[in-house]
């Protein structure tokens, strides 16, 4: 379902243009089934030719938390569609999704960085 909000732009002073932008906002799901959130809980394994970091997915209710070789703080990751997710309150745009065979289990976690370069984490736990 999508909501309909108007913004108002008024110019700083000494300036004569004001003009209205329509927004359109998607509502975001804010919980998934937990059976679902189940399937991503687990460790995976980034491996890169200069490190190897494991991740660990953990749920809490209707929560999932990543943790990095338990060196790095816990962080809330939130659904935005279709098992993929962002970080938090992360203002840096990086997201993560889920990756599953056709039969549906999760083998595998991409990290979606803003500048595109993804990193693909195989599931080892």
């Amino acid at each position: 379902m999508e909501e309909q909000e108007r913004l108002t732009v008024v110019p700083k002073e000494g300036r004569r243009n004001i003009f209205s932008l329509n927004l359109h906002l998607k509502k975001v799901p804010s919980a998934v089934d937990p059976e679902v959130l189940d399937t991503y809980v687990g460790q995976y394994l980034l491996k890169t030719k200069k490190t190897e970091r494991t991740y660990t997915v953990t749920r809490n209710g209707h929560q999932l938390f990543v943790e990095i070789d338990e060196h790095f703080p816990k962080v809330e990751i939130r659904p935005l569609a279709n098992g993929r997710f962002t970080f938090g309150a992360s203002s840096d745009g990086k997201q993560v999704s889920f990756d599953a065979t056709k039969s549906g289990k999760v083998n595998g976690l991409t990290i979606h960085p803003k500048d595109g370069k993804d990193q693909i984490l195989k599931r080892i736990g």
